[in-house]
């Protein structure tokens, strides 16, 4: 069954999101190629899922790049007060769990971006240096951190990971 789902939200990303998707940092020749780019929409697909926006918009912030410290995504919602931060992995075959490197990647990924130390991301983060700290000074913004993955389950390894984790990020914003 999880070859048929990853199916389904391979062909939505694909109509709906790929379009819109920058991978002019993707080498012709990486073989993981197709996997970076469903990455980067399934990405955007869990944040304009989630709060209601639009493909184009969100996928105008994606931040993945090899030099991203695990944060794929951050979409910031001015209106809404809302900042959503996104570590995202597509899989063709929907059955493995995100990795525990990737998780321990993205939790220092939020910890230095909320802690405003831009010199350990790339360019496509640092584009949004201002918005962030706005957003971030902001006590009125809602932080939400996404993991966003084609597999069915967390791993028993990645769950002790995130779950200490937890009760730091809800003095970020309510979950």
């Amino acid at each position: 069954m999880a070859n048929l789902q990853v199916n389904q939200i391979r062909k939505h990303l694909t109509d709906n999101y790929i379009r819109f998707v920058d991978a002019s940092d993707i080498k012709a020749t990486d073989e993981d190629k197709d996997i970076h780019i469903l990455s980067r929409a399934y990405a955007a697909y869990a944040v304009v899922t989630l709060g209601n926006y639009e493909p184009q918009d969100v996928c105008a912030c994606i931040t993945d790049e090899y030099e991203d410290n695990g944060i794929d995504l951050v979409y910031i919602d001015n209106i809404s007060k809302k900042m959503w931060i996104v570590q995202s992995k597509f899989s063709f075959n929907g059955n493995k769990s995100i990795n525990t490197g990737d998780i321990h990647k993205f939790i220092q990924g939020i910890e230095d971006l909320c802690n405003g130390e831009y010199n350990k991301f790339g360019v496509k983060i640092k584009r949004f240096q201002g918005l962030i700290d706005q957003a971030l000074c902001d006590a009125q913004y809602h932080l939400y951190f996404v993991i966003a993955y084609t597999g069915n389950n967390l791993s028993k390894e990645s769950l002790k990971i995130l779950n200490p984790f937890i009760p730091q990020i809800r003095n970020y914003a309510p979950i």
